[in-house]
């Protein structure tokens, strides 16, 4: 990852948050972190960027369909160039055949199979 950019989804908790910390740990670049959690993510992207790794946060809802265009966007605005994709933010409703609603179906596509996708 030594002098690298990446860009992570899901990134303000859980395995997003520590593979950022890893990246900076081992040499990266730049960082692109999004989530849909503002405080937090500003909060490790300043924390990140004071250990010498540049670090934005940008807060997303990858439900969007227009979400992943408008981040790639500000990415390449501000880095020129990304090296590697972690596609960790997740929708994860829990429901039955007969109580998942079409609702509930459509995020968890949108989040989990198109934000990825059209992320790349």
């Amino acid at each position: 990852m030594n002098g690298k950019v990446l860009l992570l989804s899901g990134a303000s908790r859980g395995v997003g948050e520590c593979v950022a910390r890893l990246a900076v740990e081992r040499g990266a670049a730049g960082l692109a972190l999004v989530g849909r959690d503002t405080k937090t993510g500003d909060k490790l992207a300043s924390e990140l960027t004071s250990l010498g790794t540049k670090t934005i946060f940008i807060t997303g809802d990858l439900a969007g369909a227009d979400e992943p265009k408008r981040i790639v966007k500000i990415v390449d605005e501000t880095f020129g160039v990304v090296h590697g994709l972690l596609n960790s933010a997740a929708e994860t409703s829990r429901g039955s055949v007969w109580n998942t609603t079409p609702e509930m179906f459509d995020t968890m596509m949108a989040v989990n199979v198109r934000a990825p996708f059209m992320l790349i």
